[in-house]
């Protein structure tokens, strides 16, 4: 060790912020993997909310699934996800990475300011499809 407290080897150190919290999610895509020997992931949409339950804030984010329970959970209920008719909520695990600002292009927002989170998606908790529960690591 060094006199001011760096390690001497050359690993990085990541800090991490973890997030749990409640949220929709919009929409799931294939992300092609870097390394051939590797499985290809998925990026999924997700809108956070946070605040009074009565009118919640809201929050883009944009999470690669990196956890392996995730994963799973993601691959099967992908067609439900990418369903606009469909609701699909989630109590979630994620790791906040880097945020980047956008502007609207459709809806009532259109030409305002937004922001879009971008993170890993860690775990899920709970997963519910138009309301009815199809996934809880409680039971």
């Amino acid at each position: 060790m060094n006199g001011n407290n760096e390690s001497s080897s050359k690993e990085a150190v990541v800090h991490h912020i973890l997030l749990k919290g409640d949220g929709y999610i919009n929409e799931v895509k294939p992300v092609k993997s870097r390394n051939d020997n590797e499985k290809d992931m998925y990026r999924v949409k997700m809108l956070m909310l946070h605040g009074n339950k009565e009118k919640p804030k809201r929050e883009f984010y944009s999470l690669l699934v990196e956890g392996k329970q995730a994963i799973e959970v993601i691959e099967h209920i992908a067609t439900s996800i990418n369903d606009s008719n469909k609701k699909v909520s989630a109590k979630v695990a994620l790791h906040k990475g880097d945020s980047s600002p956008f502007i609207f292009e459709t809806g009532n927002k259109v030409g305002q300011l937004g922001v879009t989170h971008f993170g890993s998606l860690i775990g899920i908790r709970q997963l519910y499809i138009d309301g009815e529960k199809i996934f809880s690591l409680d039971s």
